[in-house]
């Protein structure tokens, strides 16, 4: 300690200094000591029982119920789990309004290694979810706004370019090249601004506004496959189909995103050389399903992570290593359910994990 306090410091006092919500709880789930930073935020409840219990309410950060036994102090206690940066929204008594807070927890063990309790830590962090709601609503503007500009000029690239058409020798040629380059560009920036709106969208939950056209699920799995190939050469993509064709009435920029985001999200858990396989199989008669696999072989994802791996705002550690679409896991569901759809993951250790995407076909096509 330092020498010019007065006084002895008491492990009390640090505890109330702490500027972050600090509980402690006893093996049946109980909080038997808080902080004055816990106190502040929970209310009276933080003498009582844990976040989800009496007097509580937590949900996820989209909204949905976050099961009791599922709550990071919970499962501190109930498996000596060590829990680092969970998101949720607890709402309690008191305040009537949900807060967004940032929980850790770990168990706490006797001399025989017993669990005998655990404990939580908790900060309040609604300026930095107010500060991400006004970063989302810039990036929805700007990328609405630099729609208009880029519209107005493939408009008239290709309109000179039937012009250039005219122009005989050589500067036609010229001309006609270098308006298909500005063409080109401008396609590519229209391609990325939409990534942006559709990644602000997203980001503040809200629906994508579908392109459907005719689409071919199987020659989209062959062209994604081969861009990813042309990105990473230490890995083989492999394209299985069971039938020549799927066709359906989607959107296909936005299908070839989420199926970027699995296979690099495959990838992340997947050895090193591995094989990424994408499976396309057509299932039912009455009611037929487009079926897209995309597995891999290594470690696979934790199996504590699989039940959120789809949630909005969480992310499993190593995730980053492949560049995706931006999208991620929880915007290829929202992809995948606004077409009617269903995404699910299964993994296993040592094996590797699968995605499986299901998509609805019109009864009369056939591939």
């Amino acid at each position: 300690m330092d020498e010019a306090l007065e006084g002895p410091i008491t492990a009390r006092q640090v505890l109330e200094a702490l500027p972050e919500g600090m509980a402690v709880a006893d093996a049946c789930g109980r909080i038997v000591l808080s902080n004055a930073a816990a106190r502040a935020l929970l209310g009276d409840e933080a003498g009582g029982n844990l976040p989800g219990g009496a007097g509580f309410d937590a949900t996820y950060p989209d909204g949905s119920s976050w099961p009791a036994e599922a709550l990071p102090l919970a499962r501190s206690i109930a498996r000596g789990e060590v829990v680092r940066g969970e998101q949720m929204l607890i709402r309690t008594a008191a305040t009537g309004r949900d807060i967004p807070v940032l929980m850790s927890s770990a168990p706490l063990r006797d001399a025989e290694g017993s669990i005998v309790g655990a404990v939580l830590l908790f900060r309040d962090i609604s300026p930095i979810k107010e500060e991400e709601r006004q970063r989302d609503e810039f990036l929805s503007w700007v990328s609405h706004d630099l729609k208009t500009p880029l519209t107005t000029i493939k408009g008239l690239s290709q309109l000179l370019q039937g012009r250039a058409a005219r122009v005989p020798g050589a500067d036609g040629g010229r001309l006609t090249d270098g308006l298909r380059t500005i063409d080109r560009a401008t396609a590519r920036l229209t391609a990325m601004v939409n990534d942006l709106r559709d990644v602000a969208r997203i980001q503040m939950g809200r629906p994508l506004d579908l392109e459907r056209q005719e689409t071919d699920l199987v020659a989209l799995a062959h062209d994604v496959a081969a861009q990813i190939r042309g990105r990473i050469d230490r890995y083989t993509i492999d394209v299985d189909a069971a039938v020549s064709a799927l066709i359906g009435s989607w959107d296909p920029t936005r299908l070839e995103r989420a199926l970027v985001t699995l296979i690099c999200n495959t990838l992340e858990y997947s050895s090193e050389g591995g094989t990424i396989k994408i499976r396309a199989i057509r299932e039912g008669d009455r009611t037929p399903w487009a079926v897209l696999r995309v597995s891999g072989e290594g470690a696979g994802i934790p199996q504590e992570a699989l039940p959120r791996v789809f949630d909005r705002a969480y992310w499993v550690g190593r995730v980053g290593q492949f560049p995706g679409t931006g999208i991620g896991l929880a915007g290829t569901r929202q992809i995948v359910e606004q077409h009617g759809g269903t995404i699910s993951v299964a993994s296993e250790d040592g094996v590797g994990a699968t995605f499986t995407v299901r998509l609805p076909l019109d009864p009369t096509t056939f591939g």
